[in-house]
């Protein structure tokens, strides 16, 4: 698009003749109170009839069918200029998307000349994925008759034709281009070529600017619009047109009681209200079929409590999921432990199962190495005196207590009683020596235990 309209400003720059003129003149008035409040800049914001007569592509994707009159003045050293308009559009229900219009204008300056113009509009909105446009792109044109009546000159009428193009960037940018007034020669400097750029911020203020081109010509508008009260009151501010080379400052304000719109404008020169300058906008408009403004309050209250109502009920689910998550765990927990628990029942068993198998092991080993004499059969004994008892003879150990013995993998009490002890029944004396290294009935590999002297039964 820049690319593009850098090729127009070259295109007109030839056509241009004489340079730039002191100022604008009154085919340079057009209607649009909105759009006159916000200094002009209207070329990315069109988005109602105002855009019939600054970028025909912002009426694409209209709701509502609308209509408006206007009435303005404008004060000029030359002479006294006033206008009024007719304008109507509504959506082509064959054509989603698309919009259709038509409008009425009338100028007249005194001691200048008269320009009428009577257009028709159509324009629609566009998706064009393959150029990967966020937003569908908005094109539309107007084809209109026009006449112009100098005043020392012949009555000219021709057709003419008005033409742009609106794409939202997406962040809250819009911007558009516009070729307005492309007729032959009236008598008048045409056509103009319009670029715009649009700003939303904070869904609040709107900030614009427009580049203006025309032969003999070249103008910026910026202009802000600031919404108030849900979009019901808006004031602007911007630029005021030029009109005869006088400079000046317009304000505007919008009372958006839907259906009905109001919107007023006044321009102030810059060099004071007693300089002959300025002017006054005034247009009434209707939607039809648009929702009445007060149930944006009604509809704002609504949606706050059915967004807290969405809230509660996301909080609620969210609180029968935590408790079903702590169910599941409880059980998941409980599982575990009872698992712990069998698997700690089924430990002791198989360490009762080892120390008897040791046991057995033990008693059999030493049943080998000590086999029983075969008894025979002894004579009757003599009568002999009783001698007394023998003391029992005390066992030798092979060892000398206490020792230290550090513990191996497979190790267990019992083996260690018959390693040191010679008997494996002795277990208890190991036990009751290392109680902190004994866990559930096995020595902790890697310690080392205590032996100390047997205690003999």
């Amino acid at each position: 698009m820049t690319e593009i309209f850098h090729r127009l400003l070259l295109v007109f720059s030839i056509i241009s003749t004489g340079g730039t003129a002191f100022g604008a003149v009154f085919n340079d008035l057009v209607p649009g109170t909105r759009a006159a409040g916000m200094g002009m800049a209207y070329t990315a914001v069109s988005d109602d009839l105002n855009a019939l007569y600054y970028n025909p592509a912002g009426l694409a994707k209209s709701q509502f069918a609308e209509s408006r009159a206007e009435l303005g003045r404008q004060v000029s050293p030359i002479g006294m200029a006033g206008f009024y308009s007719f304008s109507y559009a509504r959506p082509l229900p064959i054509l989603p998307g698309a919009t259709v219009g038509t409008g009425l204008f009338r100028l007249r300056q005194a001691d200048v000349g008269e320009k009428t113009s009577f257009l028709l509009h159509f324009s629609h909105s566009l998706n064009l994925p393959q150029f990967y446009l966020r937003k569908p792109l908005q094109v539309g044109g107007n084809v209109k008759l026009v006449q112009v009546k100098p005043r020392d000159g012949r009555n000219k009428v021709s057709l003419g034709a008005d033409a742009g193009v609106l794409l939202d960037l997406g962040w809250d940018i819009r911007t558009g281009i516009s070729l307005t007034d492309l007729t032959p020669d009236l008598g008048v400097d045409n056509p103009s070529l319009n670029l715009g750029v649009s700003y939303r911020w904070m869904r609040r203020v709107t900030a614009a600017a427009d580049i203006r081109v025309r032969p003999n010509l070249t103008q910026v508008f910026p202009g802000v619009e600031v919404d108030f009260f849900q979009r019901l009151l808006r004031v602007r501010v911007g630029k005021g047109l030029p009109l005869d080379g006088v400079s000046g400052i317009v304000m505007g304000v919008g009372a958006y009681f839907s259906p009905l719109v109001v919107d007023f404008a006044m321009t102030v020169p810059w060099n004071g209200i007693n300089r002959p300058g300025g002017g006054s906008m005034l247009s009434v408009g209707y939607r039809f079929g648009a929702p009445a403004f007060y149930g944006r309050f009604v509809g704002s209250a609504a949606r706050e409590a059915e967004d807290l109502r969405a809230e509660i009920l996301s909080l609620e689910q969210k609180k029968r999921d935590l408790e079903a998550e702590k169910s599941t765990a409880e059980t998941e927990r409980t599982s575990m432990e009872g698992r712990l628990q069998a698997e700690e029942e089924r430990l002791r068993s198989v360490q009762e199962q080892i120390r008897t198998l040791e046991d057995r092991a033990a008693r059999k080993e030493y049943d080998a190495g000590h086999p029983q004499p075969e008894k025979k059969p002894e004579p009757p004994p003599a009568p002999k005196p009783k001698a007394a008892p023998a003391a029992p003879a005390k066992r030798e150990t092979p060892h000398q207590f206490p020792l230290r013995h550090a513990v191996q993998p497979g190790d267990t009490l019992r083996g260690l009683s018959q390693k040191y002890y010679g008997d494996p029944t002795l277990w208890e004396t190991l036990y009751e020596a290392n109680r902190d290294k004994v866990e559930r009935g096995l020595p902790i590999e890697g310690t080392t235990l205590l032996v100390p002297e047997p205690k003999r039964r």
